[in-house]
């Protein structure tokens, strides 16, 4: 898939299909938004809960797929208005990160919103590009290799303070991954298992086995040489391109740390 993507989009110029991607997205999320609003003075809306605390999802199947959008909607503003950015856009920007948090309660959206915000500032008040160029190469193999290590040390060391600490602050993502590598192990090529598979936690509790982050599924579903092919494919391109488009493959690598419903939309704008 990525391959016919790499064909077909060769000599397709960039910043007018992230223009149409940015003004559709824009369209249909103020639409969405106006809608549910509307909907909700007069009936029940589609939410999700956290515990009590209701999670509002605008139509989408999950509030963080709803927040995902309006973040890759964002960033591809940036994309197209990064010559003027200034204190004043990120102040919007800001703005913009605390109203969606507010409904949709997306711990995700709001960590990786302000690391897409911080890196752009740096990126504009920097002149030291090459940090930018080794960064968007080698990003998301780094980060392979610490949800990696983090999975195997949780196996080894399940009861280590720090371990658990990190664990509880990326929502358990680092038991899944231990969880997923003592059950199926490691993967080369790609395999055909049901992660849906209910299984019984720590806790006594039954669960599904949410394997979210981009890398720990590769680990154990798509296998490794998906990952290192989507790597390469990564690495020579932020070779041809200048540091503003080296800041979203940067940005792809630390969110695929993240979860699969904060990625739905990701692929289109990166690799578009």
């Amino acid at each position: 898939y990525i391959a016919m993507v790499l064909f077909a989009s060769k000599n397709v110029n960039l910043k007018k299909t992230i223009q149409i991607i940015f003004i559709t997205n824009v369209a249909i999320l103020i639409s969405l938004v106006c809608a549910y609003f509307i909907q909700m003075q007069f009936t029940e809306v589609p939410v999700i809960f956290r515990g009590d605390e209701i999670r509002y999802t605008f139509y989408f199947n999950h509030s963080n797929t709803f927040a995902g959008t309006v973040l890759w909607t964002m960033l591809a503003g940036t994309y197209l208005f990064y010559e003027k950015l200034n204190y004043k856009s990120y102040i919007f920007f800001f703005l913009i990160i605390l109203l969606i948090y507010y409904f949709t309660d997306s711990r995700t959206f709001f960590i990786m919103s302000i690391f897409a915000l911080v890196l752009l500032i740096f990126s504009k008040k920097t002149k030291k590009d090459y940090l930018f160029s080794i960064a968007s190469k080698y990003l998301i193999f780094l980060c392979a290799i610490v949800m990696l290590a983090l999975s195997l040390l949780y196996t080894a060391m399940p009861d280590n303070v720090i371990l658990e600490t990190i664990d509880n602050l990326t929502s358990r993502r680092i038991y899944f991954a231990s969880r997923a590598i003592q059950t199926y192990g490691i993967q080369i090529f790609p395999t055909d298992i049901d992660l849906t598979e209910k299984f019984q936690t720590e806790t006594g509790t039954y669960s599904e086995l949410h394997l979210d982050s981009v890398y720990s599924r590769a680990f154990i579903k798509e296998g490794i040489l998906f990952l290192i092919f989507l790597g390469f494919i990564i690495m020579k391109t932020s070779e041809k391109v200048t540091k503003k488009e080296q800041i979203y493959f940067i940005i792809f690598a630390v969110m695929a740390l993240s979860e699969r419903y904060m990625m739905y939309p990701t692929v289109a704008f990166v690799f578009c």
